[in-house]
């Protein structure tokens, strides 16, 4: 039986990077402005995807918070919380 292995990732936050020319790649940064990886010109969905990227290291986090609660009960920040990395990842 095949062990698991610890996945690892980049930490958070990441940004999106669009300082390059029209019809280029948009670039995800890490914090110290390193790059995760680049959202290639598809059909001018580029930068919806590079904003979802973006943030999923925060959408896991909340995710998390949100699954804690099946079992903790509901905090009252949490939702304000949620509201705001969903508004984030949808680029208002």
């Amino acid at each position: 039986m095949k062990k698991h292995m610890k996945m690892t990732r980049s930490q958070g936050p990441w940004e999106v990077d669009n300082s390059g020319d029209i019809g280029s790649s948009i670039a995800i940064t890490n914090s110290k402005g390193d790059d995760i990886c680049f959202c290639e010109p598809f059909y001018g969905e580029e930068e919806a995807n590079a904003r979802l990227i973006a943030t999923a290291p925060e959408l896991l986090e909340i995710c998390k918070k949100c699954y804690s609660l099946l079992f903790n009960g509901i905090k009252q920040n949490l939702v304000k919380e949620l509201k705001q990395v969903i508004a984030k990842a949808e680029g208002k």
